[in-house]
């Protein structure tokens, strides 16, 4: 019966299973070794039936890895067969050397509409200074900061910059989920609800009082706004009830709160920043005396919070859709301007100069995929494929090619009149992910990389002037800040003369500004700061 092994493998290889991979010649050559291997087991039976099963495992495991993967050639030619279902497609993720499909955008058309008023309530928080004109503004000067601004393609490649990592990458952190009361969860209580129903955690919550937590000693067991209210002196909690309070507006609006809601933004600024954090616990005095410890999750939380909720004036590029299901062409391509940003022209040369040149991080925010939504950029490297021959190059010359040559454009009738050039484009962009809040020190970031795929249109000497997306989930906004920027509350500018030492008890005068504060939902920045430049 063993022998039936073999003898499969046999008729995989044989009945063309395996020449399908030729081309990923790894998983041939490992595929190959597995067979003469197993064959030995059964031939020598010196190796144990365990490693046998071994064998099989790692067999099954290439082979379903391998039947997952996609090049870009096999991209590209799904795309050309079927363009209207493949710009529905979310971008592909890179995994182990492998790019996999991640299935389609979403249909819940109540669930889309929803996203997109909070996302544009999050964007009229970012950006209050600007008025509708310059907020319709797709231009990636808005992104990069001040200076020469580098458009020329090939001019890009030649200076290196196809391949940046940042040199400090922006830390992970929870997004805080509305559905467990933002950073009011108490994720150090082991008998916390693991559910995402925000009447469940929001009843054990009541059930389980603040005081009473205090009272029994456990107060490393509270929420970071929970310690943040009692060190400040604030015993009505405002900070907390500020806090669960967002998630009862969703329950009575919508009868749930959705499970992507929560504070992304403000993480998301923090951190592409590179704002900084303490990397160990610290022992703060609250106003009467009683020692807190803040591990550095809650700090993580509490400058989330202030950045979600007092922003500096934020730098973008890209518009407001408010159409839940665009019109598109026949060819699947959204119509609508303010729902087809941001163009391929504005991203490329944002994340070339922002990160490339100025080695700054910036963030994402893309409408239509639910798995990439305001979170920081760390990385991206980006290759070239002629759009006419679908062949893949790393020499930009060689996957130019004239305008009037590009003979299976599906976008023509959207290109740009100055065109004279057309350069595929297919970018493996790095973002830093969420992770679930803990107690855990020194923390490893977690990142993941999607494949966004794009052609851009030249002028004459080979500057970027516009291009087309090959999917509709892409960066629809992208925003930053000054690299001096800071968040604060306006009460931090009365605590300027009153400072503060982490070793000694909060000051009482603090208590009535953070309260104020805590009431919009923002943290002191002068009591975060201080924690910072006290480690450091």
């Amino acid at each position: 019966m063993f022998l039936l092994v073999p003898n499969l493998l046999n008729y995989l290889l044989t009945r063309g299973i395996f020449p399908l991979y030729l081309k990923k010649k790894n998983i041939f050559h490992a595929a190959l070794i597995l067979q003469f291997q197993i064959v030995e087991i059964f031939l020598c039976r010196e190796i144990k039936m365990q490693k046998y099963f071994t064998f099989i495992f790692l067999f099954l495991f290439l082979l379903r890895n391998t039947a997952n993967a996609e090049t870009i050639e096999e991209f590209l030619l799904k795309f050309h067969n079927n363009p209207s279902l493949i710009m529905d497609r979310l971008p592909s993720t890179l995994e182990e050397g492998n790019i996999s499909p991640r299935g389609f955008i979403f249909e819940n058309e109540k669930l889309l509409k929803e996203k997109i008023q909070y996302s544009n309530q999050i964007r009229k928080k970012l950006m209050p200074a600007f008025s509708t004109a310059e907020e319709n503004s797709d231009k990636p000067e808005r992104i990069i900061e001040p200076s020469m601004v580098l458009k020329n393609i090939i001019d890009m490649d030649k200076n290196g910059l196809i391949n940046i990592e940042l040199p400090t990458s922006p830390w992970s952190d929870s997004y805080w989920p509305i559905h467990k009361g933002l950073i009011g969860i108490r994720y150090s209580d082991l008998n916390f609800p693991n559910t995402k129903d925000w009447i469940t955690n929001y009843n054990y919550f009541l059930n389980y009082p603040t005081s009473n937590i205090i009272n029994s000693r456990k107060i490393n067991n509270l929420s970071p706004a929970e310690k943040y209210d009692y060190i400040m002196g604030d015993y009505n909690f405002t900070l907390t009830k500020y806090s669960w309070r967002q998630g009862e507006y969703y329950q009575k609006k919508y009868g749930m709160v959705p499970k992507w809601v929560g504070i992304c933004h403000g993480w998301a600024a923090a951190a592409h920043m590179l704002i900084p954090y303490p990397n160990k616990s610290q022992i703060v005095k609250a106003v009467n005396g009683t020692s807190v410890t803040l591990y550095p999750q809650d700090v993580k939380a509490l400058q989330s919070m202030l950045w979600a909720n007092a922003p500096p004036a934020a730098r973008f590029a890209g518009k407001r859709c408010t159409i839940t299901n665009p019109m598109k062409s026949k060819n699947g391509r959204i119509i609508d301007s303010s729902c087809f940003d941001v163009n391929p022209a504005t991203w490329h040369i944002a994340i070339v100069n922002q990160m490339g040149i100025h080695k700054r991080s910036f963030v994402i925010d893309s409408t239509y995929d639910l798995q990439v939504w305001n979170f920081p950029l760390y990385s991206f490297n980006y290759r070239y494929f002629n759009p006419q021959t679908l062949s893949v190059s790393t020499n930009p010359y060689t996957a130019i090619i004239p305008i009037e040559k590009f003979k299976v454009d599906k976008f023509s009738e959207f290109r740009s009149k100055d065109t004279k050039y057309i350069i595929g484009i297919y970018m493996d962009t790095t973002y830093v992910k969420e992770i679930q809040p803990s107690q855990q020190l020194n923390r490893k970031n977690v990142t993941k990389t999607v494949r966004y795929v794009y052609d851009l249109e030249l002028d004459e000497n080979k500057n970027i002037i516009g291009g087309e997306w090959y999917s509709n989930a892409h960066p629809d906004f992208i925003w930053t800040f000054y690299s001096e920027a800071q968040a604060k509350a306006k009460e931090d500018e009365n605590l300027i003369n009153n400072s503060w030492k982490k070793d000694a008890p909060i000051p009482s005068s603090w208590t009535t500004y953070a309260k104020s504060a805590s009431a919009r939902g923002i943290p002191l920045y002068s009591f975060i700061t201080q924690l910072i430049d006290e480690q450091n």
